[in-house]
């Protein structure tokens, strides 16, 4: 249940460097401005609403083609995790500003890939306590949240390049990916009574 939770904190820092600094990395980082950055802004979150679809169609035939749940969330809740992980550290060395945003389009799809597992995870280990659980877990996700712009505006206070913001993103990225090596995506936290008594 911890792990659930903690992969969901480091899923959520990626997450919100989207939605608080991004714009400002286009323009200062990238050296783009007017409408063109105004599209370009919104890139990433466009990317990561087709890797939520792409995963919620994708995940039910993955569980088919493995036979079981708990291999297809572990797999695509890693594949999502190092993709993310690799596609920011991949666009560091890309000096194009459009190849760089679609690479991270990519990062941002590779993110999305880890919501469905992470909310279906919590269902299943919940139990009758789902609601608990998913609660606790977004609210664990919001801490992550809250401290990704906190942490990237004292970077970037202290001198520190966009780099440095990337490099933090993709470790905790990569801290994802190491929790859902050990995280039990299934088994509820306590057995359904009606089950105990048959």
């Amino acid at each position: 249940m911890w792990l659930l939770c903690l992969q969901y904190f480091f899923l959520s820092y990626g997450f919100f460097f989207y939605v608080s600094f991004y714009p400002e990395y286009i323009k200062t980082g990238r050296g783009v401005e007017g409408t063109l950055a105004a599209v370009l802004d919104g890139t990433p979150l466009f990317f990561m609403g087709l890797g939520s679809l792409f995963c919620g169609f994708f995940l039910a035939r993955l569980t088919t083609w493995l036979g079981s749940s708990f291999r297809a969330r572990r797999l695509m809740a890693i594949a999502g995790f190092l993709g993310a992980c690799s596609f920011l550290l991949l666009s560091i060395q890309i000096r194009d500003p459009l190849l760089a945003v679609a690479v991270l389009g990519l990062a941002g799809f590779s993110n999305d890939l880890a919501m469905p597992p992470s909310w279906g995870a919590a269902m299943d280990i919940g139990g009758r306590y789902a609601g608990s659980l998913s609660a606790t877990m977004n609210m664990v996700g919001c801490a992550g949240g809250g401290a990704s712009p906190i942490v990237i505006g004292y970077l970037r206070g202290a001198g520190q390049s966009w780099d440095a913001v990337f490099y933090m993103s993709a470790a905790a990225y990569f801290l994802g990916f190491v929790c859902w090596l050990f995280l039990d995506p299934v088994t509820p936290i306590e057995p359904d009574p009606e089950e105990v008594k048959a």
